[in-house]
This record gives C-alpha cells, structure tokens and sequence, in this order.
C-alpha cells in the first residue's frame, strides 16, 4: 500500500543551501526555529546562508516557511487526493425515550351520524309493591250544632257510614251535618273517635233577591224577574 506522508525531498528547493539550525549552518537541511519572532530576527542578523527558497519551520504555529527573496512566507504545499471512503461503523444503540409532547388542540366536531333503528320493546318490569291505604271519609248521621267546641264524634256503625273491612282510623275525615272534622284518636272499646274541627262545607248563605213584576198588557202575562 503507497504511503501518503510527505518526504523530505518532496518539500525541499533545489537551491537549498546551508541552512542555521540552532546556531548551525545545515547544508541541503531546514531551519527550525521556536516563534516568529526568532525567525524574523535570522533576517535581520545578515545569515548569508539565507537566500531566496530557503526553508524554515516554526514551532511556534508549526508551519513551514519559506523565504521569497525578502520576507518567509507560509508554504503552501496542497492537499493529496482523498482516500477511499471508510466502512460504514456498527449502529449506536437507540436513544433514550423523549418526554412525552403536549396535547394538541381538540379538533372539529364530526357531522352527525344517521339514526338508527328503533329497538325491541323491553320485558315487563316486576310489579311494584302496593302502595298505603289512602285517607277514608266516613259521614256521619250525629247532629253537631257547635262544630268548634265539638272533640268527639260516635264512631259505630249507628252514626257512621259502614265500610266493609274498615274502621275508623286516625288521619281519617268524619262529615257531620255537613262540617268537616279530622280524627285524631280513637276508643275502639266505647267506639268513640277524638276529631278536630276543620272546616264548613256549606258556604254562607247568599243575599235575598228582589222580586219584580212586569204586566205585558199586548199579551197579558205577568213576568215575574227574582234578582
């Protein structure tokens, strides 16, 4: 395999001549020196050894220089052609897993989708429980002529209403000459029911009318207007 390193030889002018190297004249060599500034000073001291293509490496920057008749210039000596591209190395292993990003904005509601059919008729629901007994009025043939001051009422079936399978029970409405009357108790020994007077059912009585007559002699009839 050719080597690509740069000979000697290759950078070398074909006038090289002696050359100092740490205060000593090399001949066909180069000059190496440690800055610029001690190059530059080679210049100034008159080396005759110094003429134009001479060679000198600074440390400093570690360049080539070369000298041009009146000052060291950089040399320039290109670049080779470029090698064969390298075998492509292993894959690396897979990266850790980024943070998850932010929610993005909710998007359009859809159009509406059609109806669809109507579904079979369920089973019968189970039948619910029976429900409380509801309040009773029971009327009654007793005579009240005091309905507010009246607390008991007969609660057998000689002054009441009879109701198969019932009695009269507390929270029931007994009618009495046409007063309204809640129970609030009851003796079933004495058959005697303890009420509380609520209400007249009977509104109060209107005002009397006017009568008037009126004699149609063309028919004679007398019309009779009650107010």
């Amino acid at each position: 395999m050719a080597s690509n390193q740069l000979k000697l030889a290759d950078i070398l002018p074909a006038k090289a001549d002696n050359i100092v190297v740490q205060g000593k004249y090399i001949k066909g060599g180069y000059l190496v020196v440690a800055s610029t500034t001690e190059m530059n000073n080679l210049l100034s001291s008159g080396q005759q050894a110094i003429v134009n293509g001479s060679l000198c490496y600074n440390q400093g920057d570690s360049k080539f220089y070369q000298y041009n008749g009146s000052q060291w210039v950089p040399c320039n000596f290109g670049s080779g052609p470029t090698g064969p591209t390298g075998a492509t190395g292993p894959t690396g292993p897979t990266g850790a897993t980024g943070p998850t990003g932010p929610t993005g904005a909710t998007g359009p509601t859809g159009p509406t989708g059609y109806q669809g059919n109507e579904g079979p008729t369920g089973p019968t629901g189970a039948e619910g429980p029976t429900g409380i007994d509801g309040l009773d009025i029971w009327h009654s043939t007793q005579i009240v002529t005091d309905p507010t001051n009246t607390t008991q009422l007969y609660a057998h079936t000689g002054y009441i209403s009879s109701v198969t399978g019932h009695s009269v029970s507390v929270g029931d409405l007994i009618i009495a000459s046409n007063y309204l009357f809640y129970v609030t108790g009851v003796n079933a020994d004495i058959s005697i029911a303890y009420v509380q007077y609520r209400t007249n059912l009977t509104g109060p009585q209107g005002p009397t009318g006017t009568t008037q007559f009126d004699w149609d002699p063309s028919t004679k009839i007398l019309i009779i207007t009650t107010d």
